[in-house]
């Protein structure tokens, strides 16, 4: 199936029928209603049964449920399913708050399993979904190709690398789509530092779907090398990356690009760059809390430098 990147740039998910727009919003979650009609979209007009979706970060199932509904009306998708992986283990405090406001109570210090909340919310497509349980880091992708790669689960640099080790040579050129749902969140800075490194790679289709997540088309295959580098990427050219990366983007989102080169140097803990970083941001947007990026700068400031 020959993808439509002008009829994408469009947004044409938000022209989901209003009972539709209304299911998608039925399962509990952190996403939002335009990444879930977005998903929806996804999955019914851009799926053509040569690959399989991959629901990478799965949660209380909201994004699995948005892309089952989506496959349920594809009159192409083949043997395409949906295949979540999570642990389902209660290990956050938002994700604890979530539960425990319309689930059961729940503390993140339990390790509570939620699975059971996942086969309820999904239930209605439990045709189309296939869970895949447990530490992620134990997981193997079965080698079939991939339609759709939706990224929730890259938490950490260790989970992006073995993320990006099971799946990017699945993904298939010219018809395989991205999605980085932690995108517009400078907690994640090796995210954005990946996705620079492979920009020659990858195209963007839509920058900013609200609140978090971009968008991208495969053009090329990425290579077994450039797996291979992305896990060794030095401090200099991580550091590099970010300022190609903050050069490409424009508005807010240039703006959280600079505050997530910030979250980098207060990883690296490198104040005196960090302090530069911050100077610029300032310079050229000023500090807005009203701001996904200005609340974030906030938090970052309160870390501060004196830790172990």
């Amino acid at each position: 199936m020959e993808i439509g990147l002008d009829k994408l740039r469009s947004k044409p998910w938000s022209e989901v029928a209003p009972n539709m727009a209304a299911e998608l919003m039925l399962p509990k979650g952190f996403i939002t209603e335009e990444e879930r009609r977005c998903y929806h979209y996804l999955a019914q007009h851009c799926v053509s049964g040569e690959g399989q979706i991959v629901d990478a970060g799965a949660c209380l199932g909201a994004s699995a449920f948005c892309f089952a509904s989506g496959l349920a009306r594809n009159p192409t998708k083949g043997d395409t399913l949906v295949h979540s992986f999570d642990q389902f283990l209660v290990t956050e405090n938002y994700v604890a708050d979530m539960i425990s406001e319309y689930f059961r109570p729940v503390q993140p210090d339990w390790g509570d399993n939620f699975f059971d909340i996942f086969e309820f919310q999904t239930g209605k497509y439990k045709n189309l979904i296939i869970p895949h349980t447990g530490n992620f880091l134990n997981q193997k992708w079965n080698g079939a190709p991939i339609s759709i790669l939706f990224i929730d689960i890259a938490k950490s640099f260790e989970l992006h690398n073995h993320l990006i080790e099971q799946f990017y040579p699945c993904l298939m050129p010219g018809k395989t789509l991205l999605i980085h749902q932690d995108f517009y969140f400078c907690w994640l800075p090796f995210i954005h530092i990946t996705m620079q490194y492979l920009s020659h790679r990858f195209e963007i289709v839509d920058p900013f779907i609200p609140s978090a997540s971009r968008l991208y088309l495969l053009k090329d295959a990425v290579s077994g090398d450039e797996i291979t580098h992305i896990a060794s990427i030095s401090r200099e050219e991580r550091l590099d990356l970010l300022d190609a990366f903050i050069d490409g983007e424009h508005g807010d989102l240039r703006a959280m690009a600079r505050v997530t080169k910030m979250c980098q140097l207060w990883y690296d803990k490198d104040q005196r760059s960090y302090d530069q970083e911050r100077g610029r941001l300032i310079a050229e947007f000023g500090l807005r809390p009203d701001t996904n990026w200005g609340n974030q700068c906030i938090e970052l400031d309160k870390l501060g430098f004196d830790r172990p």
